[in-house]
């Protein structure tokens, strides 16, 4: 409230002269309407029929005193600021008065109207201070419940420090105590700001716009949609709030949708090319024997039927390769009809034998742990899943030391045995990760193979998960379910 604009004052006086030269001073200096009463029921019966912003009130009345009228004044939390007027004053009135509440102690005297057109305007700037407070706490409650009603988590930080400063339930319940803490850090694990919190964007021009950005959370590792927006708090600073929106499954929808993109991709290479080429070379021999049948053909010709033949036999061969990868790769995928308690120990011990010269040529040392447990699983996919796995390390380890390890890492609190198949060679190019799964991936040899995607195949069938990374040498770290 400006002092220019009108605000209501009661007087509790029972001089009318002074009750008069008061009225007439507060009503010329300010913008008041002013009310008087002659004691204290009076006051009371005014107080009670017209709310105000500021009692004069004298200190000795007709029937009482005014200090325990003031008490009643200011025993509620929105009351009115009081003035204590006195002809009689002294150290113990004032001092009981300033400490019930008064916001100013005066005497009457030649001063008066003097020393009261100050005391007024400072009573109209707490009153006017403390409704504002008073304001801002009920918009600040208002907004609170607003962001408790959401059910998703929302948090306001302050735009400058980065300080959460409010959580919802939904926050809490999901990330536990955060206020306090760096936006950045209890959200997305950073020890510095990231780009999209660059307070700039806040605090300048884009005050108004909503910012939207997808990140990973590093306590539980869901991905979230946040939306921020910059508001302004009811204290007038300019907070922001921000809503994390679960878009877990979404994300896992979209990889998912983008590896079978990639599969496809692979399964269409294989068919439009690999297996173009050796049909185009068997339909050229063909035909190249056809017309050497019907026609003589002359001696010196370079290509005999013999050769002819041979050409047919190689791409036949070729094709019927490629053909027998892809029913492999689609039966991989296929949930298994017969289950049984599977013996990793021995279907590794298999996958040696049955690669032992390779192992031997290479000078390749394999170090398998004393125990890798069991899986229920079907007998051929267990086989499978760690013979391609071996095999590729023996293969692809360039190391002039080579080692190939095969670790159990136990089981997770799900129930899913972790394994665990590296070696220490050069390891897996960059560019590489994202299509290493991919059926017919041409690989750093140039190579195409089914392998990997057989692998990964089987671990989905199995309700796991299979990673590939770098860590001294390639690494698949992959988790397989207990079949249902």
């Amino acid at each position: 409230m400006d002092a220019d604009e009108t605000f209501s004052v009661i007087i509790v006086e029972d001089d009318p002269v002074t009750a008069s030269v008061v009225k007439r001073m507060i009503e010329t200096k300010f913008s008041a309407r002013v009310v008087k009463a002659g004691d204290c029921s009076a006051g009371r019966t005014v107080l009670s029929e017209n709310p105000c912003d500021i009692v004069i009130l004298d200190y000795q009345l007709p029937d009482g005193d005014g200090l325990s009228l003031m008490e009643e004044i200011t025993s509620s939390d929105d009351h009115p600021a009081v003035i204590m007027v006195t002809g009689r004053g002294s150290e113990y009135v004032a001092s009981r008065a300033l400490k019930m509440g008064a916001s100013s102690y005066l005497l009457k005297d030649k001063d008066l109207t003097t020393t009261l057109a100050e005391a007024v305007a400072k009573a109209l700037a707490e009153v006017t201070s403390r409704r504002t407070n008073v304001a801002h706490e009920l918009e600040r409650q208002r907004l609170l419940s607003i962001f408790e009603s959401i059910d998703e988590p929302a948090y306001v930080t302050d735009p400058e420090t980065y300080e959460i400063l409010y959580a919802n339930g939904a926050m809490r319940k999901v990330f536990g105590e955060v206020i306090g803490q760096k936006c950045y850090k209890a959200m997305e694990g950073r020890d510095s700001p990231c780009p999209f919190c660059n307070n700039d964007k806040i605090l300048g021009e884009n005050t108004g716009r909503t910012f939207i950005e997808d990140f990973q959370n590093h306590l539980n590792q869901r991905w979230y949609h946040c939306i921020d927006k910059a508001i302004e708090w009811p204290d007038g600073r300019l907070v922001c709030y921000e809503i994390a929106v679960d878009i877990t499954e979404r994300k896992l929808a979209e990889e998912k949708l983008l590896a079978l993109n990639r599969e496809l991709d692979g399964y269409a290479h294989a068919v439009s090319h690999d297996l173009r080429s050796p049909l185009a070379s068997i339909m050229a021999a063909n035909k190249t024997l056809q017309y050497m049948l019907k026609n003589p053909v002359p001696e010196d010709v370079g290509t005999s039927i013999d050769e002819l033949i041979e050409i047919i036999d190689r791409n036949l061969e070729v094709s019927r390769a490629l053909i027998e990868d892809l029913l492999v790769l689609a039966e991989s995928g296929q949930v298994p009809r017969e289950v049984q308690d599977v013996d990793v120990d021995a279907v590794v011990n298999r996958t040696l034998d049955e690669r032992a010269e390779a192992i031997q040529k290479r000078g390749v040392n394999m170090d398998v742990d004393d125990d890798l447990g069991q899986v229920f699983a079907n007998q051929t996919h267990v086989y499978q899943l760690f013979s391609n796995l071996i095999a590729n390390a023996i293969k692809h380890n360039d190391s002039k030391n080579p080692v190939v390890k095969v670790s159990h890492l136990g089981d997770d609190e799900n129930g899913g045995h972790r394994y665990l198949v590296r070696d220490n060679g050069s390891g897996i190019p960059p560019e590489a990760f994202d299509q290493i799964f991919v059926p017919f991936f041409k690989g750093k040899t140039g190579e195409t193979g089914i392998g990997l995607a057989i692998v990964n195949k089987i671990v989905g069938v199995y309700g796991g998960t299979i990673k590939a990374y770098n860590d001294r040498g390639a690494c698949f770290e992959f988790t397989l379910m207990d079949a249902a």
